[in-house]
Parts: structure tokens; sequence; C-alpha cells
């Protein structure tokens, strides 16, 4: 495991730990659990985890969780946060950034996390009730909610926005509550639900009866037949799309070092506060692109944030080799550290072309600028130093 999959490997640890000690029925969601019937743990790729509570035990959960009052995890759900998007948990790490530039406001917590899904236990609870239309409504009046539109979904979300009126944070509690209180009956079936997709059914007994699997280790609870699970979630073809959905995460900005935030502050000082970049979006209520006269700045917005995504990725990096660059710097040997800074000199020309300036911090930027003069380059130096803000020079923590 690398070190942003440690941290996640313990945030599923904790959460097995809470609910065994608080007797909360649990089991490895599909994406931890397509891992390891996999690869018994992480594969190259893969971050955030997931878990599986029972709907009516999910407020247990929530305050068995603020029982511990960590200054260093949090949860983020409809009953602390009006603009969560799902009928989920999510316990996150608030030592790490993973800020998916695709979700927007939909979460208020930039951190790794292993997200809880509810286990629908009384699988009439949904289809056709009061509870399944406000369900579909409050999904729809999230971020890009034009996904996959349909007629009903119109009218669930203009139900839900007049029923805004009382206030999205006490109609996202009420509905927390009653989602919980819905779901807690027993069946022979039970279901799931995907974000902004059909619920579909699964044998219970899959449930009533569980096993154990391994995951780094560690032996963890799971349905007894969990490839009848995984074909249910992911279709026939569960491998491959469990491949898919692990590789690399091109609109992330992860650390698994930085706080997120601290990024949130360092773009905010910067003048380009991502909360209003993704309010921005949401307003615009339009999938996949934006009103004409708010691309440009919106595309530029974007562009900056990943530059701040890329000082703390370099940053990191460079941190764990100080002492070798330090000792490679103070020698003058500059074969070895272009190696080092290949990566960083590529980007740093990539958004130079963009009229953008890259600087990681002062120490680092002196001995890019120092390999750029020694092969023969300094003319970058003083396009690069017109272009780089000033609190770039500054350490990123």
């Amino acid at each position: 495991m690398n070190v942003i999959q440690k941290k996640s490997y313990e945030l599923l640890k904790e959460v097995d730990d809470i609910c065994n000690e608080n007797d909360i029925e649990h089991y490895l969601g599909p994406t931890a659990l397509g891992l390891a019937a996999t690869y018994q743990g992480h594969s190259a790729d893969s971050i955030n985890l997931d878990v599986i509570i029972p709907a009516s035990e999910m407020q247990a959960f929530v305050d068995a969780v603020n029982k511990e009052n960590r200054t260093d995890r949090t949860i983020d759900y409809m009953g602390n946060y009006k603009n969560h998007l799902s009928f989920t948990i999510e316990y996150v790490d608030k030592t790490t950034t993973f800020l998916n530039m695709k979700q927007g406001t939909d979460v208020s917590c930039y951190g790794v996390k292993v997200t809880l899904l509810p286990l629908r236990r009384d699988v009439k609870g949904f289809s056709g009730t009061w509870a399944g239309v406000l369900e579909t409504g409050w999904e729809c009046n999230g971020y890009r909610f034009t996904k996959n539109i349909t007629v009903k979904r119109i009218i669930a979300t203009g139900i839900v926005r007049i029923a805004m009126i009382v206030g999205k944070g006490r109609l996202a509690r009420h509905l927390f509550k009653k989602l919980c209180k819905v779901y807690s009956g027993r069946s022979e079936l039970v279901a799931f639900k995907r974000p902004k997709q059909k619920q579909f059914l699964v044998d219970g007994k899959y449930y009533d009866y569980p096993v154990n699997v391994t995951f780094e280790g560690r032996q963890f609870k799971a349905p007894s037949d969990f490839e009848a699970i995984l074909k249910a979630f992911y279709g026939p073809l569960w491998r491959e799309k469990l491949l898919s959905m692990n590789k690399a995460y091109s609109s992330t900005i992860i650390s698994s070092r930085v706080p997120y935030e601290d990024y949130l502050r360092e773009c905010r000082d910067s003048g380009h506060d991502i909360r209003d970049l993704f309010d921005g979006n949401r307003r615009n209520m339009i999938d996949g692109a934006f009103v004409l006269k708010d691309f440009k700045a919106m595309k530029q917005a974007i562009l900056i944030a990943k530059r701040s995504g890329d000082r703390l990725h370099f940053y990191e990096e460079f941190q764990q080799k100080r002492e070798i660059i330090q000792n490679l710097y103070s020698n003058k040997n500059y074969d070895k550290l272009a190696l080092i800074f290949a990566e960083h000199e590529e980007k740093t020309l990539f958004y130079l072309n963009k009229k953008l300036g890259f600087c990681v911090s002062k120490e680092y930027f002196d001995i890019q600028c120092d390999i750029f003069r020694y092969e023969g380059r300094g003319y970058i130096i003083d396009k690069l130093t017109k272009l780089i803000p000033e609190e770039h020079y500054k350490p990123i923590v």
C-alpha cells in the first residue's frame, strides 16, 4: 500500500472497530468487497473504500462517532450538511485532501474517506412512496443534477424545491431520519440504491448469514455469496468494471499530508475560492457544460485549482526527499537533481504555456531555476517569475 492507501485502510479498520464496539451490523461495501475478492486488499490505484450498514443503524453510527469527538476525523451526511447529495455517511480523515473536481459541494469534507451505504431492509419503502419521491428529488437537486434526466425526476426535483421553503438544512435532517425509519423493517429481499440510479434487489439471506473475507491481512464481515452481490452492483463483468473505477483519478486533487482545510485556505488566499467555483456550477444547473459567459472563467478557475493540487503533490514528494535534494544541491549535482525534478519541470512548462507560474516553495523554485540554468534554459526563469503569485514562494504548510 502507498501512503494514501494506508490512510484509507486505517479508516476502514476504525469503522469496523466502531461498529463492533457499538453492536452495529456491518459488512464490506461493493468497492471494498470487490477489492478483497480480487486482490485481498487495495489494488494499485484504489483509494476510497466503503461499508454497508442497515439503514436503521445509521443514526447509531453517527452517535458513536460524535461520542468519540476526534479532532482528526469527521462525518459528512444529510443530518449535518444541507448539500450532502445522498442517503449515505462519509467517515473522513481531516488530515488529508481528496477533492473530486466533478463532485462539487455535494460533500463538505474533502478528505480520504470510507463511505457507509445503507442496507434497505424494507423494500417497499421506496418505490411509489413519498419517501422515494423525496429521496429522488433530493438527489436531483445536487451537483450536475441533469444527469439521466426523466419526467419523474423533474417532478421530484420540483416537489423538493417547494419543500425547501421550510429550510434546506431542516429538510435534509428530516429526510435522513425518515429514510432511516422507512428502511428499518425486515424482508426476504434487501434493496440498494446508488445516487441518481434505480433501486435494485438482492436476496436478504446473503446478509443474514455473513462470512469473513480478508482485506490487507485483516478479517472483515461480508455477505455469504459476495459474487452474487457484486454482479448485482456492477453487472456480470464486475471485475472489469471495478478495474475501470479504480484507475487514475484525473479530476481529483489528492494529498496524504495536507489537510483539506489547509488546501481550501490556500486556494482562497490566492483569490480562487474552490467553494465559489462549485457554487457557480451548481447555480448554472447544466450538466457537462456551463453558460457561455462563464465558460472561460470556469475553465481558468479549474486549471488554477489543479495547479494548487499539483503544488500539494510536489511539496509532499520533495519533503520526503528533502535531505537527498539538499545534499545534491549543495554538491551542485544537477544531473541527478534534474532526474528528481523531471516531472516537476514538465509540469512547470505546462503551466507556463497556459500563462501561469508554478512554484512549490521558494526553496524548490530556486533549485528548479538552477537546473534550468544548467540546461541552458535560463531565459525561462524571468517568464516564470513574472507569473508566480507572491504567496506561492512560501511553504504550503
